[in-house]
Protein backbone atom coordinates (compact mmCIF):
# COMPACT_ATOMS: atom_id res chain seq x y z
CA UNK A 1 0.00 0.00 0.00
CA UNK A 2 1.35 3.36 -0.20
CA UNK A 3 2.41 5.96 1.73
CA UNK A 4 -0.78 8.12 0.76
CA UNK A 5 -3.25 5.44 1.89
CA UNK A 6 -1.09 4.51 5.19
CA UNK A 7 -1.29 8.13 6.23
CA UNK A 8 -5.28 8.83 5.57
CA UNK A 9 -6.58 5.26 6.69
CA UNK A 10 -7.30 6.48 10.06
CA UNK A 11 -8.89 9.68 9.04
CA UNK A 12 -10.41 8.12 6.11
CA UNK A 13 -12.18 5.34 8.13
CA UNK A 14 -13.58 7.90 11.01
CA UNK A 15 -14.95 9.90 8.08
CA UNK A 16 -16.57 6.93 6.87
CA UNK A 17 -18.31 6.06 10.21
CA UNK A 18 -19.09 9.50 10.75
CA UNK A 19 -21.09 9.89 7.60
CA UNK A 20 -22.66 6.37 7.54
CA UNK A 21 -20.68 4.89 5.37
CA UNK A 22 -22.72 1.61 5.82
CA UNK A 23 -26.17 3.64 4.59
CA UNK A 24 -24.36 5.67 1.83
CA UNK A 25 -22.91 2.40 0.01
CA UNK A 26 -26.40 0.98 0.30
CA UNK A 27 -28.77 3.79 -1.62
CA UNK A 28 -25.93 5.92 -3.61
CA UNK A 29 -26.59 4.87 -7.37
CA UNK A 30 -25.44 6.89 -10.35
CA UNK A 31 -26.83 9.45 -12.39
CA UNK A 32 -27.11 7.83 -15.37
CA UNK A 33 -25.54 5.31 -17.78
CA UNK A 34 -24.53 5.26 -21.05
CA UNK A 35 -24.49 2.08 -23.45
CA UNK A 36 -21.21 1.49 -24.37
CA UNK A 37 -19.14 3.25 -21.58
CA UNK A 38 -19.82 1.04 -18.75
CA UNK A 39 -17.08 -1.30 -17.04
CA UNK A 40 -16.85 -3.81 -14.58
CA UNK A 41 -14.55 -6.22 -13.02
CA UNK A 42 -14.00 -9.77 -14.49
CA UNK A 43 -12.66 -12.81 -12.86
CA UNK A 44 -8.92 -12.75 -10.97
CA UNK A 45 -7.40 -14.91 -13.46
CA UNK A 46 -8.33 -12.22 -16.09
CA UNK A 47 -7.76 -8.31 -16.53
CA UNK A 48 -9.27 -6.30 -13.78
CA UNK A 49 -11.34 -4.51 -15.93
CA UNK A 50 -13.37 -4.77 -19.50
CA UNK A 51 -15.47 -2.03 -22.06
CA UNK A 52 -18.93 -4.01 -21.87
CA UNK A 53 -20.33 -4.06 -25.22
CA UNK A 54 -23.55 -1.32 -26.48
CA UNK A 55 -25.62 -4.37 -26.54
CA UNK A 56 -25.16 -4.90 -22.61
CA UNK A 57 -26.30 -1.50 -21.49
CA UNK A 58 -30.03 -2.74 -20.79
CA UNK A 59 -28.47 -5.49 -18.91
CA UNK A 60 -26.53 -3.41 -17.02
CA UNK A 61 -29.61 -1.13 -15.92
CA UNK A 62 -32.03 -4.05 -14.99
CA UNK A 63 -28.25 -5.46 -12.61
CA UNK A 64 -28.54 -1.79 -10.95
CA UNK A 65 -32.39 -1.87 -10.58
CA UNK A 66 -32.04 -5.37 -9.13
CA UNK A 67 -28.95 -4.40 -6.53
CA UNK A 68 -31.75 -1.89 -5.07
CA UNK A 69 -30.58 -1.82 -1.10
CA UNK A 70 -33.84 -3.20 1.41
CA UNK A 71 -33.36 -3.55 5.45
CA UNK A 72 -34.08 -7.66 4.41
CA UNK A 73 -31.24 -10.11 4.61
CA UNK A 74 -30.59 -11.04 1.15
CA UNK A 75 -30.29 -14.36 -0.03
CA UNK A 76 -26.80 -14.83 -2.13
CA UNK A 77 -28.32 -17.74 -5.28
CA UNK A 78 -26.24 -20.51 -5.85
CA UNK A 79 -27.04 -23.39 -8.20
CA UNK A 80 -28.19 -25.93 -5.91
CA UNK A 81 -27.19 -29.41 -6.19
CA UNK A 82 -30.45 -30.64 -6.23
CA UNK A 83 -33.71 -28.40 -7.05
CA UNK A 84 -36.06 -29.80 -3.97
CA UNK A 85 -33.49 -28.70 -1.22
CA UNK A 86 -33.23 -25.05 -2.92
CA UNK A 87 -36.91 -24.41 -3.26
CA UNK A 88 -36.95 -25.84 0.78
CA UNK A 89 -34.33 -22.79 1.55
CA UNK A 90 -36.52 -20.66 -0.03
CA UNK A 91 -39.84 -21.80 1.25
CA UNK A 92 -38.40 -21.22 4.54
CA UNK A 93 -36.92 -17.85 3.72
CA UNK A 94 -40.37 -16.75 2.43
CA UNK A 95 -42.18 -18.42 6.09
CA UNK A 96 -39.82 -16.72 8.42
CA UNK A 97 -40.18 -13.34 7.08
CA UNK A 98 -43.70 -14.11 7.20
CA UNK A 99 -43.57 -13.90 10.89
CA UNK A 100 -44.95 -10.81 12.57
CA UNK A 101 -44.03 -11.48 16.25
CA UNK A 102 -41.60 -12.57 18.01
CA UNK A 103 -43.42 -15.14 19.89
CA UNK A 104 -44.80 -16.81 16.12
CA UNK A 105 -40.95 -16.21 14.60
CA UNK A 106 -39.45 -18.20 17.58
CA UNK A 107 -41.84 -20.90 17.49
CA UNK A 108 -41.24 -21.54 14.06
CA UNK A 109 -37.88 -21.07 14.62
CA UNK A 110 -37.68 -24.17 17.09
CA UNK A 111 -39.73 -25.75 14.95
CA UNK A 112 -38.04 -25.75 11.75
CA UNK A 113 -34.23 -25.25 13.38
CA UNK A 114 -33.34 -28.85 11.89
CA UNK A 115 -34.03 -28.06 8.34
CA UNK A 116 -32.30 -24.57 8.06
CA UNK A 117 -29.17 -23.31 6.47
CA UNK A 118 -26.82 -21.34 7.71
CA UNK A 119 -28.81 -18.19 5.75
CA UNK A 120 -32.19 -19.38 6.74
CA UNK A 121 -30.75 -18.99 10.58
CA UNK A 122 -29.38 -15.35 9.60
CA UNK A 123 -32.16 -14.30 8.25
CA UNK A 124 -34.40 -15.52 11.36
CA UNK A 125 -31.94 -13.22 13.49
CA UNK A 126 -32.40 -10.18 11.31
CA UNK A 127 -36.16 -11.00 11.62
CA UNK A 128 -36.16 -11.19 15.71
CA UNK A 129 -34.44 -7.30 15.32
CA UNK A 130 -36.95 -6.10 12.99
CA UNK A 131 -40.32 -7.58 14.96
CA UNK A 132 -38.80 -6.42 18.38
CA UNK A 133 -37.97 -2.86 16.61
CA UNK A 134 -41.90 -2.95 15.54
CA UNK A 135 -43.29 -4.47 18.56
CA UNK A 136 -41.42 -1.76 21.18
CA UNK A 137 -40.37 1.08 19.40
CA UNK A 138 -36.78 0.13 20.67
CA UNK A 139 -33.99 0.23 18.61
CA UNK A 140 -31.82 -1.15 21.46
CA UNK A 141 -31.90 -4.63 21.27
CA UNK A 142 -29.80 -5.76 24.69
CA UNK A 143 -32.89 -6.94 25.77
CA UNK A 144 -33.16 -8.95 22.93
CA UNK A 145 -30.20 -10.54 23.09
CA UNK A 146 -30.73 -11.92 26.14
CA UNK A 147 -33.70 -14.00 24.55
CA UNK A 148 -32.98 -18.21 25.07
CA UNK A 149 -34.23 -18.33 21.02
CA UNK A 150 -31.32 -15.28 20.21
CA UNK A 151 -28.47 -16.71 22.16
CA UNK A 152 -29.41 -20.28 20.41
CA UNK A 153 -29.24 -18.58 16.90
CA UNK A 154 -26.05 -16.89 17.48
CA UNK A 155 -24.48 -20.05 19.22
CA UNK A 156 -25.47 -22.05 16.24
CA UNK A 157 -23.80 -20.00 13.87
CA UNK A 158 -20.50 -19.52 16.01
CA UNK A 159 -20.55 -23.61 15.72
CA UNK A 160 -20.14 -23.49 12.47
CA UNK A 161 -17.91 -20.74 11.29
CA UNK A 162 -15.95 -23.00 8.80
CA UNK A 163 -19.30 -23.27 6.83
CA UNK A 164 -19.65 -19.92 6.33
CA UNK A 165 -18.75 -17.93 3.07
CA UNK A 166 -18.17 -14.26 3.01
CA UNK A 167 -21.95 -13.56 2.36
CA UNK A 168 -23.03 -15.37 5.49
CA UNK A 169 -20.16 -13.70 7.45
CA UNK A 170 -21.10 -10.39 7.17
CA UNK A 171 -24.91 -10.67 7.45
CA UNK A 172 -24.03 -12.73 10.96
CA UNK A 173 -21.67 -10.05 11.89
CA UNK A 174 -23.95 -7.10 11.13
CA UNK A 175 -26.84 -8.61 12.83
CA UNK A 176 -24.54 -9.22 16.22
CA UNK A 177 -23.45 -5.64 15.92
CA UNK A 178 -27.26 -4.25 16.35
CA UNK A 179 -27.36 -5.77 19.41
CA UNK A 180 -24.20 -4.87 20.41
CA UNK A 181 -23.28 -8.59 21.12
CA UNK A 182 -18.99 -8.40 21.25
CA UNK A 183 -17.36 -12.03 20.51
CA UNK A 184 -13.90 -10.71 19.94
CA UNK A 185 -12.56 -13.97 19.28
CA UNK A 186 -15.88 -15.02 16.70
CA UNK A 187 -15.15 -11.16 14.94
CA UNK A 188 -11.57 -11.94 14.78
CA UNK A 189 -12.11 -15.44 13.65
CA UNK A 190 -14.24 -13.98 10.46
CA UNK A 191 -12.75 -11.52 9.45
CA UNK A 192 -9.80 -13.47 9.27
CA UNK A 193 -11.54 -16.19 7.26
CA UNK A 194 -13.05 -12.98 4.91
CA UNK A 195 -9.96 -11.78 4.39
CA UNK A 196 -8.27 -15.04 2.79
CA UNK A 197 -11.23 -14.95 0.47
CA UNK A 198 -10.66 -10.75 0.17
CA UNK A 199 -10.72 -11.50 -3.73
CA UNK A 200 -14.41 -12.49 -3.44
CA UNK A 201 -15.40 -9.96 -1.22
CA UNK A 202 -17.86 -7.85 -2.91
CA UNK A 203 -19.20 -4.36 -2.05
CA UNK A 204 -22.19 -5.24 -0.11
CA UNK A 205 -20.43 -8.14 2.29
CA UNK A 206 -17.30 -5.24 2.33
CA UNK A 207 -19.65 -2.25 3.59
CA UNK A 208 -21.60 -4.74 6.21
CA UNK A 209 -18.30 -5.74 8.01
CA UNK A 210 -16.95 -2.20 7.71
CA UNK A 211 -19.81 -1.11 9.23
CA UNK A 212 -19.85 -3.98 11.95
CA UNK A 213 -16.64 -3.05 12.64
CA UNK A 214 -17.27 0.35 13.35
CA UNK A 215 -20.44 -0.43 15.36
CA UNK A 216 -18.64 -2.95 17.72
CA UNK A 217 -15.45 -0.35 17.55
CA UNK A 218 -13.48 -3.27 16.94
CA UNK A 219 -9.69 -2.19 15.25
CA UNK A 220 -8.39 -5.19 12.64
CA UNK A 221 -5.67 -2.91 11.15
CA UNK A 222 -5.28 -5.62 8.21
CA UNK A 223 -8.98 -5.69 7.07
CA UNK A 224 -8.88 -2.14 7.35
CA UNK A 225 -5.78 -1.37 5.13
CA UNK A 226 -7.84 -3.75 1.86
CA UNK A 227 -10.60 -1.47 3.16
CA UNK A 228 -8.43 1.44 2.39
CA UNK A 229 -7.04 -0.23 -0.72
CA UNK A 230 -10.51 -1.10 -2.00
CA UNK A 231 -11.39 2.59 -1.77
CA UNK A 232 -8.35 3.92 -3.42
CA UNK A 233 -8.75 1.29 -6.29
CA UNK A 234 -12.12 2.15 -6.49
CA UNK A 235 -11.78 6.30 -6.80
CA UNK A 236 -8.75 6.05 -8.49
CA UNK A 237 -10.55 4.08 -11.50
CA UNK A 238 -13.76 6.80 -11.45
CA UNK A 239 -11.36 9.77 -11.46
CA UNK A 240 -9.82 8.12 -14.83
CA UNK A 241 -12.75 6.89 -16.12
CA UNK A 242 -14.33 10.95 -15.82
CA UNK A 243 -17.04 10.18 -13.12
CA UNK A 244 -15.11 12.29 -10.53
CA UNK A 245 -14.34 15.99 -11.13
Amino acid sequence: MNVLTKKSLSASFATLYRIQFYSFVRNVKPRSLKSGDMAQPQSSTGSKWTKVSKTSGDQIEEFLKSQDATNEVEEEIKLPQQEEVFDHTKFLQAEIRRQRTLKGLFEYYTQKKPEMDLINVCTALHQAITVYRAETGNHSEAELAKRAEVIDMINHLKARVNEMDNFTISNFLSNVAKMNVLDRKTVDTLVAKTLKNNIQLKEKPLTYITWTLGKLRVNNPEFLDMVAKSITQTVIFLFLRGKLS
